[in-house]
């Protein structure tokens, strides 16, 4: 049963309507614990990884406060590597929110990494996918076809049919730093769980985004530099509205960088909808992977300080023609 924390959104329906979407979603979540005949149990290597996962996360917990919702482990699926991968792609893990349960393929090999390194990153893909699970959610009635839809996961924005994602990278590069910042903590414990590792195995798998990654320690910097408060300060208001769902201190980022560059923020990381432009005679559906390769929000990001000319220059081949228009407004032009 989640808690109190997690909403539904539906204010064109009565109480009594309210409640039934409630149990509805309650069934739905149910199906995360059921197991399918064509999943494979978990390995006994993951079963030696437990223990930590959970010590982690209770550390987490204690940090940032009760989760929105319970904590439960077994509603983590292990399915046949083509499978999985026709499912979700060429991912090491994933969080499917409708069924409030976590993928993993079975027997995951990495190519180029030694076998530390292979362990160290399956550990670090259930910490980062429990992250997303536990994290602040909302859920949507559609006016028009009376379903329900994931609106708002951490700090991931969602339409009703998924085509427009905000905060899709932001809310990648919080988990990953939280992921980060639990391993750095643990460094015993780890030890202990990887007797024949080094530290670089295990810090290594425990950084993916690295794009994204850099553009939060960015922001960090540049927020606690022009509003004279210490990064830790700033950054423990990030971490905890992963939880909470409080996004307030976003404002900032207008204020420090000028207007317009939140708007930019939440196009970062992007793959489908009006948000973001296409890559030239391209048709292929890369689009997050092509923007990043730009280096436009680590320029944008990197300092504050700039023109709008500056920022709208790194900003025009990014954002869709409509997002650009929204842009220019913001800043009393159009």
């Amino acid at each position: 049963m989640m808690k109190e924390n997690n909403s539904i959104i539906a204010p064109h329906l009565s109480r009594k309507e309210q409640e039934v979407f409630y149990e509805k979603q309650s069934l739905e979540r149910e199906k995360g614990l059921i197991r399918r005949p064509w999943e494979t149990p978990p390995d006994k290597e993951i079963e030696i990884f437990e223990p930590l996962l959970w010590e982690m996360i209770a550390q987490e917990e204690s940090f940032s406060g009760n989760f929105p919702k319970e904590k439960n482990l077994q509603r983590t699926h292990f399915l046949p590597k083509e499978k999985y991968r026709r499912m979700f792609g060429d991912t090491w893990g994933a969080y499917y929110k409708e069924r409030d349960a976590l993928y993993m393929p079975e027997h995951f090999v990495q190519r180029n990494i030694s076998p530390e390194r292979q362990r160290a990153l399956r550990l670090r893909t259930l910490l980062h996918e429990n992250i997303h699970s536990l994290s602040y959610e909302e859920d949507m009635v559609s006016r028009k076809t009376g379903k329900m839809y994931a609106r708002r996961s951490g700090y991931l924005f969602s339409s009703s049919d998924g085509a427009i994602t905000k905060f899709r990278g932001l809310n990648e590069a919080i988990n990953e730093k939280i992921c980060f910042e639990l391993f750095r903590d643990n460094e015993e414990n780890l030890r202990k769980l990887f007797p024949d590792s080094e530290k670089k195995d295990w810090i290594f798998s425990s950084y993916a985004y690295p794009q994204e990654s850099t553009v939060l320690e960015f922001l960090l910097f540049e927020l606690a530099k022009k509003t004279k408060r210490s990064q830790e300060e700033i950054w423990t208001e990030y971490r905890k509205g992963m939880y909470t769902g409080d996004i307030r201190h976003l404002k900032d980022i207008d204020r420090v960088y000028g207007a317009g560059s939140l708007r930019f923020l939440a196009s970062m990381g992007s793959i489908e909808g009006d948000a973001i432009t296409r890559e030239p005679f391209s048709e292929d559906r890369k689009d997050a992977e092509w923007i990043m390769q730009r280096n436009c929000f680590r320029n944008y990001f990197g300092s504050s300080g700039k023109t709008f000319e500056q920022r709208f220059s790194l900003v025009k081949d990014i954002l869709s023609d409509r997002e650009n228009e929204r842009f220019e407004r913001e800043n009393g032009y159009g």
